[in-house]
């Protein structure tokens, strides 16, 4: 069995059920895998990778460039990668390209904000696919 558990969702309108669903999953099966691996870790990070629709949620160190994590949990929401793949192969231009993403990505942040950090009892960090926190 992978370390890491997927959560798969067809829509963004389910990404508040799924990021329920990850925090049980990172409270009951990350977190204690990774102070069975003996690793220390002091914040909760979640990526978001919208090119590939996918948010992925793990512990991480701030004593640490490196990943960490003996496990984790990823949402994949079919919806979120098509709406990317949409605007990359659209005619508009690179500025639009970016301003449209960045909208995606506020949006998911937004979400992420409003969930994940009341579910559990640890920092949550947020980064987009660039290494930039959010």
């Amino acid at each position: 069995m992978s370390a890491f558990s997927t959560i798969q969702i067809s829509a963004l309108a389910d990404l508040p059920k799924a990021l329920l669903e990850a925090s049980s999953v990172t409270n009951s099966r990350v977190l204690p895998l990774q102070d069975k691996a003996k690793k220390e870790w002091d914040h909760i990070r979640v990526e978001i990778w919208e090119d590939s629709g996918r948010l992925i949620i793990f512990p991480a160190s701030s004593a640490s460039q490196g990943r960490i994590d003996a496990a984790g949990v990823q949402i994949v929401c079919t919806e979120l990668a098509r709406r990317i793949d949409a605007l990359s192969s659209s005619d508009i231009g690179d500025d639009a390209y970016t301003e449209e993403v960045m909208k995606e990505v506020a949006s998911l942040v937004s979400a992420v904000r409003g969930s994940l950090p009341h579910r559990l009892a640890y920092p949550v960090r947020i980064f987009d696919s660039f290494g930039h926190q959010q």
